[in-house]
């Protein structure tokens, strides 16, 4: 349920950013509305997290068309970085 990003828990400010920025680099987002998406990315990567449980080590693709999938992106990325040794981060 929580890979969707229509669930309720999107926020005010979401909705906003998505307004202002419409389909624009991630980095647009971060810049002009910083944090607006963190919940809900956090959220998402964590049910990436629970749907991978028991699935073979390889590759990761999510696929999808919204802005929204970079932010995952980033905390996927982040996560997959923190559980790597420091010398090969």
């Amino acid at each position: 349920e929580d890979l969707y990003f229509v669930r309720p828990w999107r926020t005010d400010e979401m909705r906003a950013a998505d307004k202002d920025c419409g389909y624009a680099p991630i980095k647009d987002y971060i810049e002009r509305h910083p944090g607006s998406h963190d919940i809900a990315a956090k959220t998402m990567a964590g049910a990436v997290a629970e749907a991978g449980v028991g699935i073979p080590d390889g590759d990761l693709v999510i696929v999808g068309h919204a802005v929204y999938l970079s932010f995952v992106a980033l905390e996927v990325v982040d996560a997959i970085a923190l559980s790597m040794p420091d010398d090969q981060r």
